[in-house]
């Protein structure tokens, strides 16, 4: 073989290598997280229950007396606090979701703080920016 045929053999043998080692690479770097079925489930459930309960919370008309208000804080609290659990231990590469349920669950907790103090138009307004990051969560899992 002349220099120029082993000059030219050399340089398509490059150009065709060259890709093919890229994309290998790019596939290792993509790595599926599997997360639980029952996982998601249950935070969706959950997700949706906390929903109802934010809802009918921030749009009542009805001035609830301060053990109700308490009751139902308790009731989201306890939802918020799993909702932040299951995305932790399912979630683990997906910190957005992760912040969200994180945010979520501080309203929350504010919520429950002013239902403890008896302030209904506190838990109205901290329901209804729950409710918000609530939204997201549900679009994310």
């Amino acid at each position: 073989m002349t220099r120029k045929a082993t000059a030219a053999l050399l340089t398509v043998l490059v150009m065709v290598a060259m890709p093919l080692f890229a994309e290998k690479k790019e596939k290792k770097e993509k790595k599926a997280v599997k997360v639980s079925t029952k996982k998601v489930t249950r935070i969706n459930n959950d997700v949706n229950r906390l929903e109802t309960i934010l809802v009918t919370a921030r749009d009542s008309a009805i001035a609830f007396p301060k053990p109700t208000l308490t009751k139902v804080a308790n009731e989201a609290n306890s939802l918020a606090n799993r909702i932040y659990a299951d995305v932790h231990s399912a979630h683990m590469t997906n910190t957005e979701a992760l912040n969200v349920a994180r945010d979520l669950r501080m309203h929350v907790r504010e919520m429950h703080k002013a239902a403890a103090n008896g302030d209904a138009a506190g838990v109205r307004l901290h329901a209804g920016q729950a409710l918000t990051f609530a939204a997201r969560l549900d679009g994310m899992v």
